[in-house]
């Protein structure tokens, strides 16, 4: 054998032990944790009472062939009962590079204005991975006063006093875009008037304290049934302060009501 057959050899077996040996530093080699949001996860502006879900993506940042464990999922902070997480892996739960894994964090508001608190997921090895968790609780965009009427045994109207709720916010502001009657016929609405009584066609636009409407909603005997938990319900757009972090929203408002028509028992 020849001086330059054994050179090269010897050059093919210093390259076999050189990839050896990097396969297996990175066979050894542990994953780390990646978070999607990596900073924070903005639930919006929520009614108190209902809910919103956000799915957080969790996932192992490496070579292929490498993974990591977590230990567990914790929700932290002062507001933490104003978070839960949903769903998610029971732990402890491996993540493989390329194969995230989700979990599920739903905001239920208590009670109005900004809350936020952490999310923490810890793996085994490494340290852990924080987010904030942030969400705005409001109340309904509009107040009536009455916010209920029972009509008794005869026919009728009653004005209700529409106004944009002070708990959304100083500054806050609706377009009550339509107005109407569900649940029975023998309720109707006879009249939209301003704050002066002049008569106005919908969209009225209504700013906190500087703006209400009146709505006369007329009740009008068809038979001897009893009838309850008809409805007025108005059609908003609206705009809350973006310093307390409200965005422009859309929904139906009810004016929950208890009516009933002659010789009901």
């Amino acid at each position: 054998m020849n001086r330059e057959v054994q050179m090269k050899q010897a050059i093919t077996m210093v390259a076999l032990v050189i990839l050896f040996f990097s396969f297996s530093v990175l066979r050894g080699q542990t994953a780390t944790l990646g978070i999607n949001p990596s900073e924070s996860a903005y639930f919006g502006s929520v009614i108190v009472g209902e809910h919103r879900d956000y799915d957080i993506t969790l996932s192992a940042i490496g070579t292929t062939g490498t993974s990591l464990m977590v230990s567990y999922v914790l929700i932290t902070g002062d507001e933490s009962g104003q978070f839960q997480v949903i769903s998610a892996p029971a732990t402890p739960f491996t993540i493989l590079v390329g194969i995230p894994r989700t979990i599920t964090v739903r905001y239920t508001p208590t009670r109005y204005g900004y809350y936020s608190c952490s999310l923490m997921v810890m793996p085994v090895s490494g340290a852990p991975k924080t987010i904030t968790l942030e969400g705005v609780g409001r109340s309904n965009v509009f107040k009536a006063n009455p916010s209920a009427w029972d009509f008794g045994n005869t026919g009728g109207a009653v004005t209700f006093w529409v106004s944009v709720d002070p708990n959304n916010g100083m500054g806050s502001t609706a377009d009550l875009v339509s107005a109407t009657i569900t649940g029975n016929s023998a309720f109707s609405i006879v009249s939209i008037r301003d704050m002066y009584n002049n008569l106005v066609s919908l969209p009225a636009f209504l700013e906190l304290y500087m703006d209400s409407l009146q709505i006369q909603v007329a009740y009008n005997p068809i038979n001897n049934e009893y009838v309850a938990g008809a409805a007025l319900r108005m059609g908003r757009n609206c705009s809350q302060p973006a310093q307390r972090g409200f965005w422009p929203c859309s929904r139906w408002q009810l004016i929950r009501t208890k009516r009933h028509d002659i010789g009901a028992r």
